[in-house]
């Protein structure tokens, strides 16, 4: 079985908050929350490091929030140190980002006619800023690398997969959700989402309800003690929006023929155990689907947060690529005699409009080389931002038409409350929701006051209709008419329109 090295750790850093793990007596997993102080994160976790670790620990980093990972096609025949310039000159359009960024690019390639690179990238200011904070410490500096690189090295060392066979791994993090499918080790697609991340999911809950990050952990894992409904269907509202997102991406690999019936589900959760999520993954895409946190069978945990901690070790496997990796500069002296030199002042004064021509007709050369080069690159990018803009309508129109679904939905549900519920005594005349305005108007007769009242409490009692009003007309000495006015929406539907 492999295990860590006992002298090596993991800090994980997030938005807010850093993870530090390392391993104790070769199967143990011990783990720590680190929040920022008054002078950065960076700086806690410099401080909690003497506590933690023990000293001339190799620490290794995972930038989880700050760190990124892309598959980006390129030309076959270009080369490396090509394809990091061309990312460099594309960032904008590649990463939607201005900031300076290192990058470490792999070929993670399969038959196709372009050849898919695998590129992990972090900013280069966050680098510096880790090197500073290691510097000066009883602790050396191991790996920097991104969160995908992590998880897929935790994945590696646990499971082997089947040739040809491609899986699918899902990590519900805490500000991004990766979708990664691999085939043969290696990466073929890949997705990384702000849908369905823990962050969001706080700020859906603390807007609309108040809702703080402990509070919305606890009922996000059916553990809490006093769970809200209207809570829990915005939670389940924003799992479901999650598993439209993993659809699409499932579809886009089923039209590919990637998926097959031997293909597997891994879901990993990187802080918060969602017992259900796994089940309705299964249900909704019928393949055998596995819930993994990186720990190996004869490992343990001192706590449930060692448990979804120790994903990070997968930092110390070869997969996960060095982006800060050291770059050796080889220098040299060299000592001539004075006659030598002589020489050498001769042959370059007699010589030097040949070794320029020389020099010139090389860069010529060069420069039509890269310019050739560029030419294939070029064209990527306008088909790259011609399927984004392609992209934009499609999310446009998906985006209307979801919220007429939704509107028709409520608009079902509300009817089936209002004629479903309704007394023996009593009939309704009309039924009016005017969804845009978010109001209802309902109109009927009963044969007696004391039933209209109790209707009226049927509807008071509807979660999508709040403030309702009543009144009775008693005019008719046969018939009692009443009509009933109510605010339409999910209580967080409404506060947003009326604002």
């Amino acid at each position: 079985m492999w295990q860590t090295p006992q002298r090596e750790g993991f800090v994980e850093l997030e938005q807010n908050f850093a993870r530090l793990l390392r391993n104790k007596g070769g199967t143990t997993w011990v783990s720590k929350i680190v929040n920022p102080n008054e002078s950065g994160l960076l700086q806690a976790v410099a401080k909690e490091l003497p506590e933690f670790f023990e000293k001339g620990t190799l620490i290794n980093f995972i930038c989880t929030e700050s760190g990124g990972f892309q598959l980006v096609d390129f030309p076959k025949d270009l080369k490396k140190t090509d394809i990091i310039n061309n990312l460099k000159l594309n960032k904008k359009e590649l990463f939607n980002t201005k900031t300076e960024l290192i990058f470490n690019v792999y070929d993670h390639s399969y038959e196709s006619e372009t050849k898919k690179v695998a590129v992990s990238f972090l900013p280069t200011s966050v680098i510096e800023d880790i090197t500073q904070a290691i510097a000066g410490t009883d602790f050396k500096l191991g790996k920097i690398t991104t969160g995908p690189d992590t998880l897929m090295g935790a994945f590696a060392r646990i499971y082997t997969q089947q040739p040809g066979v491609t899986d699918l791994i899902i990590q519900v993090g805490y500000s991004r959700v990766h979708l990664i499918a691999i085939q043969n080790n290696k990466i073929i697609q890949q997705r990384s989402l702000l849908t369905g991340s823990l962050k969001e999911l706080e700020s859906v809950l603390f807007s609309a309800y108040s809702v703080v990050r402990e509070d919305a952990w606890l009922m996000l894992s059916k553990n809490h003690q006093h769970p809200v409904q209207v809570i829990e269907d915005t939670i389940n509202n924003n799992r479901f929006d999650l598993l439209t997102r993993i659809g699409g991406f499932v579809a886009e690999l089923r039209a590919q023929k990637f998926l097959s019936e031997g293909s597997k589900i891994y879901v990993h959760s990187a802080l918060v155990d969602e017992p259900d999520l796994a089940s309705i993954i299964y249900e909704r895409f019928g393949l055998e689907t596995i819930r993994f946190n990186g720990m190996a069978n004869d490992e343990k945990g001192l706590s449930f947060e060692d448990f979804t901690a120790c994903w990070l070790s997968g930092a110390h496997s070869p997969i996960a690529r060095n982006i800060a990796q050291e770059k050796s500069v080889a220098s040299f002296q060299l000592a001539v005699t004075p006659k030598f030199a002589l020489i050498c002042v001769i042959i370059f004064t007699l010589a030097p409009f040949a070794m320029l021509n020389l020099a010139d007709s090389k860069l010529n050369n060069l420069l039509l080389k890269v310019k050739s080069e560029y030419a294939n690159v070029e064209t990527m990018r306008q088909d790259i931002k011609n399927a984004a803009e392609e992209q934009a309508k499609l999310l446009a129109v998906s985006k209307e038409i979801a919220e007429d679904l939704a509107n028709r939905g409520i608009a079902t549900k509300i009817t089936r409350v209002v004629t479903e519920n309704l007394p023996e005594s009593c009939r309704l005349q009309s039924i009016d929701l005017n969804l845009k305005d978010c109001k209802a108007f309902i109109t009927g007769f009963a044969v007696d006051t004391e039933t209209a009242l109790k209707y009226y409490d049927i509807i008071n009692k509807c979660l999508l209709l709040s403030k309702p009003k009543l009144t009775i007309d008693t005019t008719d000495p046969i018939k009692v008419y009443f009509t009933i006015t109510a605010d339409v929406g999910e209580p967080k539907t409404r506060s947003k329109k009326g604002k």
